[in-house]
């Protein structure tokens, strides 16, 4: 049939069907579009793909989600225990001894002025998440009044990460230079220790009874979520990966502050 027979208003509907309404072009057989041309008609800016995390807000779904598919199984490594520390039987709980408790031996492992035990896990590359639990007494709680403190740290305890290079012995500030990355609760707040002062964190109620540590090696990142609603309290930085291993830091020296590793909730 000749296309005149078939009438103008009838050949101009064909035309019309075989031309994409997006690039102007004629339809092929089969039917593809230039996506990149159809960007362009529109003048839409072609998206950037992106392998960057730090694009993702702390508090996105899926930061939180992935959060709790990472944690790791982590024990307590009972010979870098100060003297006065108490770690329990199943190695996942630390306290300060009661009174007249026999100390162990000391070692070359074991701390002697910090209240602090390690992680027997170590970590040098990889991204690592646990949970640790504190049991602080709110103020005006009653206390053991003959128990002694630990390196002049009352009601004081401490959670994070400490580099191989951390010495065991004599007096170590805690703070990122020394390798070091750890918050400190006292007082019922929670605080970064940075330098040359820690940063005290803003927080509309009481420090939360679970933290989260986040260690991510290779991107030199140690962060503190709030165990429970996953919601960040404070991220240490540096400049570039750790560059050693890190082992999980706890320290305690008041009888009503034990600390305990506990499973990931979610």
């Amino acid at each position: 049939m000749e296309a005149a027979e078939l009438g103008p208003g009838l050949v101009e509907r064909l035309e019309q069907l075989a031309t994409c309404p997006l690039c102007g072009g004629p339809f092929e057989d089969p039917v593809l579009l230039d996506v990149k041309k159809t960007w362009r008609r529109f003048d839409v800016p072609m998206p950037k793909p992106s392998n960057s995390e730090e694009e993702l807000p702390e508090d996105y779904p899926v930061v939180k989600n992935m959060l709790h598919r990472l944690t790791a199984d982590v024990t307590l490594d009972p010979g870098t225990a100060h003297r006065r520390l108490l770690v329990s039987a199943d190695r996942r709980g630390v306290c300060l001894a009661p009174p007249g408790t026999p100390a162990p031996p000391d070692g070359p492992s074991r701390f002697d002025q910090l209240p602090a035990v390690l992680g027997t896990q170590g970590f040098g590359a990889g991204r690592h998440c646990w949970e640790v639990e504190t049991a602080e007494e709110e103020a005006g709680s009653c206390r053991d009044p003959s128990a002694e403190d630990v390196g002049g740290m009352e009601s004081r305890y401490a959670v994070g990460v400490a580099g191989e290079s951390v010495p065991h012995k004599g007096r170590i500030p805690l703070c990122p230079a020394e390798a070091v990355w750890a918050l400190e609760g006292r007082g019922g707040r929670l605080w970064a220790l940075t330098a040359p002062e820690p940063t005290p964190l803003d927080s509309a109620g009481p420090a939360p009874r679970r933290i989260r540590v986040d260690l991510d090696c290779e991107r030199g990142r140690v962060a503190f979520y709030d165990g429970r609603s996953l919601d960040l309290l404070f991220a240490f930085q540096a400049p570039g990966p750790l560059g050693q291993r890190v082992f999980p830091l706890l320290c305690t020296c008041d009888p009503r502050t034990p600390l305990r590793l506990v499973p990931g909730e979610g």
